[in-house]
């Protein structure tokens, strides 16, 4: 009796067992993506679009201004609020290059909720569309970041971009007031010219590819976890988030870690769990993985 019966059904193209992935970053994905695409459009947003190479292109100058003007490091967070518009997918990869942590944050959220996402995360740079700024500065001086890069809508749509920017800022009055003196637009940060290629972080390595991951136990403690996995020694089922997972169950805490390259967890349990996380150390023979955690603070 054949013990694999659906592989029958299989499509010619399709293998039986997971091959090992080619890339070793989610970058490095993305930019070979680019490249075998490069003259397909990727994004189209105004009736405005962009190719893959262009895409590359505005990136990889972003992840350039990240790394050489602003000084971030790989590992700082960076949230991006904006919906929909040419920007987000450019400040997205960009910052991928540049090694950085995303924090993705909803365009919606009021002064408090981003304060909150903001001090939750530790970011220290974002990306803001100018429509939100004011709930910005409402709020800067209560977390920690200091690079704020600040885009209106028709940035790039070419030769539009004035007019588009013009109405939504004087017709529609849609931008309302805000003052955020050391602020540094979009458009400047592409202007500036590319210091070096920037290096595209590897996971390839022991300890590379730290994930951030915010996780709340009970109603009284907060914990702010950090953790890594091998890369080389599992690519393919990441088998160490799925033990750390298992490590947090063990504890009397329910876990949910949906993919490898989420950098948010949430952690129900009782408060008393959170003793056990701040000294817990787990290193898995499967993956050389190796789970840290960060002081927590009663709040």
């Amino acid at each position: 009796m054949n013990p694999r019966p659906w592989l029958q059904h299989y499509p010619p193209y399709m293998t039986a067992e997971m091959t090992e992935p080619p890339f070793d970053s989610l970058a490095a994905m993305c930019e070979d993506a680019c490249k075998k695409f490069a003259d397909i459009p990727a994004f189209e947003n105004m009736d405005k679009q962009i190719s893959y190479a262009k895409f590359n292109t505005l990136a990889t100058q972003f992840a350039s201004f990240l790394q050489h003007d602003c000084q971030l490091k790989p590992g700082d967070r960076i949230a991006i609020q904006m919906p929909n518009i040419l920007q987000f997918p450019v400040a997205m990869l960009g910052a991928l290059k540049a090694g950085l942590i995303l924090v993705n944050t909803n365009p919606l959220y009021t002064p408090r909720e981003m304060q909150h996402q903001f001090k939750d995360s530790g970011a220290v740079a974002i990306v803001i569309l100018a429509n939100f700024a004011h709930n910005l500065e409402k709020i800067l001086d209560q977390t920690s970041i200091k690079t704020v890069i600040v885009t209106e809508v028709g940035d790039l749509i070419g030769i539009k971009k004035l007019l588009v920017n013009f109405i939504v800022r004087k017709v529609k009055k849609m931008v309302p007031a805000y003052n955020l003196p050391d602020a540094i637009s979009f458009s400047s940060a592409l202007a500036k010219p590319v210091a070096a290629t920037p290096a595209v972080p590897s996971t390839a390595g022991p300890g590379a590819g730290a994930l951030s991951a915010s996780a709340e136990v009970g109603k009284k403690v907060s914990v702010a976890l950090t953790y890594s996995f091998d890369a080389t020694a599992d690519k393919t089922t990441c088998d160490g988030l799925g033990g750390l997972t298992a490590f947090l169950a063990s504890q009397g805490a329910a876990a949910m870690l949906p993919e490898p390259f989420s950098h948010l967890a949430a952690v129900g349990g009782q408060a008393a769990f959170a003793d056990k996380l701040t000294s817990a150390k787990v290193t898995f023979a499967d993956t050389g993985a190796s789970i840290g955690t960060a002081p927590f603070q009663q709040q």
